[in-house]
């Protein structure tokens, strides 16, 4: 994608990016685009073909992450929070 394409799938997103984000995002949006292609391989079933049977587990309370592995695997974290790009119309 052109980076006025880009920055316009941003705003539609309400995403402000710098300049200097436009080719990561760019990246970003041609692996979502080819795993969508992968998707293509797969035939599509019919609603209710097979004898698939469904099969729910119990909705039970369990036990969250821990505040640390949690921030430990996003790309950016400050003050024991994760920081996320600044949507449109924020201030």
């Amino acid at each position: 994608m052109r980076p006025e394409e880009l920055r316009h799938l941003a705003a539609l997103a309400r995403l402000d990016l710098d300049p200097d984000e436009v080719p990561a995002f760019g990246r970003q949006m041609a692996e979502i685009v080819a795993f969508c292609g992968e998707l293509e391989h797969f035939a599509a079933a019919e609603p209710g073909a097979g004898d698939v049977e469904a099969v729910e587990a119990d909705d039970l309370p369990v036990a969250g992450l821990e505040r640390s592995t949690v921030l430990d695997n996003v790309p950016r974290h400050a003050g024991g929070f994760m920081v996320v790009p600044r949507t449109r119309g924020e201030s």
